[in-house]
């Protein structure tokens, strides 16, 4: 049985960066679902893309059928909305400047898939990857390896565990689908294709963490 290591202040305080930025982009995608659900019930409908919605809210004077009261209100959740994506930025640029300054996430980024992002929350999270023997290891940490179902000699593999760290874990498969669309390498039917990028984008997630340890053996993993 493998435990949660003891992280240092260090850590907690990188992890802190991202908890909040993950709850800003929660709550501004909610504020924006919010005012195209209000400007719905007046009929008027956006298309799903921030850039549409700042362009309507931008000029609500010429939306003539809504009533003032609604303008006004959606004038203040507009200026909420800002602000959160100010705060959103500003998170960030600090994970951007910490995985810039630390030699060890500049080393990791170096890997296809992993930016300053999933750099600084694999250096915050692991902490010193020689604490696992081989990639492996590190991968079923993250509940990327598949379930066992087997038995009597009869191998079932069902699957990915999704046990561990749920964040980091949802980075290096959002990294890996991103090499995928920059390889554009295969080209499948269109009625396999969805279907086809999930799973080869979760083999890929797969065989990132497996790069880890190797890193840390050449101290490219930093120990906190």
């Amino acid at each position: 049985m493998r435990f949660v290591p003891v992280k240092s202040i260090d850590q907690q305080v990188r992890l802190s960066w991202h908890r909040v930025r993950e709850g800003y982009k929660t709550e501004s995608l909610a504020i924006g679902n919010r005012i195209r659900g209000l400007l719905a019930e007046f009929g008027v409908i956006v298309a799903q893309s921030d850039l549409a919605l700042r362009r309507l809210l931008g000029d609500l004077d010429a939306q003539l059928g809504l009533p003032s009261e609604l303008k006004e209100l959606l004038r203040d959740l507009t200026e909420h909305w800002s602000q959160l994506r100010l705060h959103l930025d500003a998170c960030h640029a600090r994970i951007e400047a910490h995985a810039s300054d630390d030699e060890h996430c500049v080393r990791l980024r170096a890997i296809i898939g992993i930016g300053p992002i999933t750099a600084d929350a694999v250096v915050a999270t692991v902490g010193d990857a020689r604490e696992f023997k081989q990639g492996r290891q590190l991968s079923a940490w993250l509940g990327l390896v598949p379930t066992q179902h087997s038995s009597g000699g009869h191998a079932r593999l069902g699957q990915i565990s999704c046990r561990g760290d749920a964040y980091l874990r949802t980075l290096l498969i959002q990294g890996a689908r991103s090499s995928l669309q920059r390889a554009k390498a295969v080209d499948f039917p269109r009625s396999r294709r969805r279907t086809v990028c999930k799973e080869v984008g979760i083999y890929t997630a797969q065989r990132l963490p497996m790069l880890l340890p190797r890193l840390a053996q050449s101290q490219c993993v930093g120990d906190h």
